[in-house]
């Protein structure tokens, strides 16, 4: 009990509690039912039942101290023992611990856990420099962070966000609730693609300089929907697969590097193609290609009504397009069908025929991509007509089993983030799904012609799309000089294509 959420609500604990007493119930009763009824019941008597204990639970609450209530809220934990760590020996409000993680809501939990600390907390002494000894950062970093809260910046994020923040100029600090929510849900990728495209992260987030949201708005201008950095890395990938790639395997069909990667670019494409460019040069590249391939996809399946290709997308569960990231991968959900359609051809297996189960808010469709290149590994549908949402499968490249790691990192991400969303807020998106899916049920009913394989003329029409990405050296020239003219000197020769022929 001393580690238990008893004092929230929404508390795991309760609904064990609520379950197990509702097979207590059961078990008294004469079985009369089969197993599918059975467990019917236990999900109504469970619901009952918690119902029962959240509103006993509301009654007690409210006769405890609203100040150290609050103060639990800010910190973020709702355990007996953080209850009494802000009561004084007296059985009162502890007005220096209320008030240290009111100032830090962030370091709540370090400040009641370390014992120095709280020392310094009960002594009234000032602590920012304290806590930026404690986390080996800058007493500024600890200043930027006092209107944080453990809510938007949950532990296993924490070492990472101040690490972060402790690099980055003055300048590129949030300063408003809105460059808060902009730089935690950027901050990251950015990071990431720095790291792609081996350039220096400061002159890549320059326009971040002046406010994170402000930059954030330019650069969804730019984009045409609301800027992320997955969109760049699509374009990136699509530019080697259906511009690169191609030349690669007519000029070296044989290559043993070429077969094994399949479709996914060498580490030095990335730098050697794009390194040059600035992030708002990206955004308006990505957007050139999303609009390109848009219509492309349009055409092909034979969609001409505006309002029709418009509905071909629908509100992703998050708000974020990247859900999820942790240690070498990113999970993103993918929302409409030319995203599907493109995680289908990329990975070999058919889940562009989803989209009718996207739409009318069956499931929701999640790939997981490498985090520092973008590419591709895995493919998940989640189930959203249980109570919870459920993982209902799972596939690699051409429906290969994921490995043991990438499965667990799936499933965590289906416990520990999607479940937390709440029975209304995916209710309330499926039923916006719903509405927007009436004019296109009827069509997306038919065979999907997303699995089907590309043209000849539909892969020439691709590598027009894309060749507005390539180097300016390269773009000038036709595609048999393209052909002679990509060689080693674009690449590193750990990436095996030092013995493509030099150009003349």
């Amino acid at each position: 009990m001393r580690e238990q959420a008893v004092l929230q609500a929404d508390s795991a604990f309760y609904n064990q509690l609520a379950m197990g007493a509702a097979s207590r119930i059961l078990a008294t009763l004469p079985v009369i039912d089969d197993g599918e009824n059975l467990e019917r019941d236990r999900v109504v008597l469970s619901r009952i039942e918690r119902a029962v204990l959240g509103h006993a639970l509301s009654l007690f609450l409210d006769q405890l101290p609203s100040d150290v209530l609050a103060a639990m809220r800010t910190e973020g934990a709702a355990t007996v023992e953080a209850f009494n760590h802000y009561l004084d020996v007296n059985g009162k409000p502890h007005r220096n611990r209320i008030q240290a993680v009111q100032a830090f809501p962030l370091f709540g939990a370090r400040l009641r856990t370390d014992w120095q600390l709280r020392r310094m907390v009960d002594r009234g002494q000032p602590l920012t420099h304290a806590l930026a000894a404690a986390h080996q950062v800058q007493p500024r970093t600890i200043q930027c962070c006092r209107t944080l809260s453990t809510v938007r910046a949950p532990d296993e994020r924490r070492v990472d966000l101040l690490n972060r923040l402790d690099r980055l100029p003055a300048e590129y600090l949030p300063k408003t609730e809105q460059d808060w929510t902009a730089f935690l849900d950027l901050a990251g990728s950015l990071s990431d693609l720095a790291t792609t495209l081996r350039t220096d992260l400061v002159p890549l987030i320059k326009p971040f300089a002046a406010g994170w949201h402000s930059g954030r708005t330019l650069l969804s201008h730019k984009l045409g929907a609301d800027f992320s950095v997955q969109p760049i890395y699509e374009m990136m990938h699509a530019v080697y697969r259906y511009g690169l790639y191609p030349v690669l395997k007519a000029q070296k069909p044989r290559m043993s590097l070429l077969a094994s990667a399949g479709n996914a670019p060498p580490p030095s494409f990335f730098p050697r193609w794009f390194g040059r460019y600035s992030l708002p040069r990206l955004t308006e590249m990505a957007g050139q290609w999303q609009q390109g391939y848009r219509r492309f996809s349009m055409e092909r399946l034979g969609v001409s009504d505006p309002a029709l290709a418009a509905a071909l997308s629908w509100p992703g569960l998050m708000d974020s397009p990247v859900s999820y990231s942790d240690r070498g991968y990113r999970i993103i959900e993918l929302t409409s069908q030319q995203a599907l359609e493109h995680e289908g051809r990329t990975q070999k297996h058919c889940v562009a025929s989803y989209a009718i189960k996207c739409v009318l808010g069956e499931s929701a469709i999640y790939s997981v991509r490498d985090r520092n290149t973008g590419a591709p590994i895995s493919t998940f549908e989640v189930a959203l007509t249980y109570d919870v949402p459920v993982l209902a499968r799972h596939h690699g490249r051409e429906n290969a089993v994921p490995s043991p790691e990438l499965q667990a990192f799936v499933q965590r991400f289906v416990d520990q983030v999607l479940a937390k969303l709440g029975n209304q807020q995916i209710r309330q998106v499926r039923i916006a799904r719903r509405r927007g899916s009436v004019q296109i049920r009827e069509f997306l009913a038919e065979p999907d012609t997303g699995d089907q394989p590309l043209s000849a003329r539909e892969r020439a029409r691709l590598a027009e799309l894309v060749a507005f990405a390539h180097p300016s050296e390269i773009r000038r020239l036709s595609h048999k000089g393209r052909l002679s003219a990509i060689n080693g000197n674009f690449f590193d020769e750990s990436d095996g294509f030092a013995e493509l022929p030099r150009a003349a």
